[in-house]
């Protein structure tokens, strides 16, 4: 007789994905077993009993929401003015000038 063993591939450590999600409130006590998390995309304190490994709710709180006027990165470059004038020296001949 042939036994076949299955090994379930879950993470070992056992992170919630409520922790990173925009829905997801999670309270965590002084103790490793003092913990609630909870769900406001079900309902305003929709418990989850359990660490949730797959949602199809879930929204990364940790990305940048597109839809909300902000910006992240540079600053946008100011328009040159064309009506100033800028005069080009040669780095040589600046060398020349400091020794008269």
């Amino acid at each position: 007789m042939i036994t076949i063993r299955w090994k379930i591939l879950t993470p070992s450590d056992g992170t919630s994905l409520c922790v990173t999600c925009t829905w997801g409130m999670v309270r965590k006590g002084f103790r490793a077993g003092e913990e609630e998390t909870f769900c406001r995309m079900v309902a305003p304190n929709g418990v989850v009993p359990f660490p949730v490994s797959d949602c199809t709710g879930y929204v990364d709180r940790r990305v940048p929401d597109p839809t909300s006027g902000r910006r992240i990165g540079f600053a946008p470059v100011e328009p040159s003015r064309e009506s100033e004038e800028v005069e080009i020296v040669p780095a040589s001949s600046l060398s020349i000038r400091a020794e008269e």
